[in-house]
């Protein structure tokens, strides 16, 4: 849309997804976490870390680490993981948790020299 970093309604955005919608488990959304998170990883900066951490830190601990389902995040414990199932629950929770790896920051500067 060509907005720069400092636009208000960027930046109002911005502290409505903090104050008002940090990932939680009271509303474990991984379509909402993946777009939010992708989002507040282009702003950047201390917000960014702030949303990361508390994302990051919920949904590592989602992830179920013993039995056949070992390393899958669980449909039940999620919004509409039970029109996806498995597959789309845990499909979504990497590609969230790897959005720093995949995605530049819009906003960071690049010296081209």
């Amino acid at each position: 849309l060509g907005w720069k970093h400092d636009d208000p309604r960027l930046m109002y955005g911005i502290k409505w997804l903090l104050t008002k919608n940090l990932p939680s488990a009271d509303d474990a959304n991984l379509y909402y976490w993946y777009y939010g998170t992708q989002v507040m990883h282009h702003y950047g900066g201390k917000e960014w870390e702030t949303w990361n951490r508390a994302l990051r830190d919920r949904l590592v601990s989602m992830q179920l680490t013993e039995g056949r389902f070992a390393g899958s995040w669980d449909p039940d414990d999620f919004t509409y993981g039970d029109n996806g199932e498995r597959i789309y629950t845990t499909a979504f929770a990497v590609c969230t948790l790897e959005v720093y790896y995949r995605h530049l920051p819009i906003f960071r500067k690049i010296d081209l020299d």
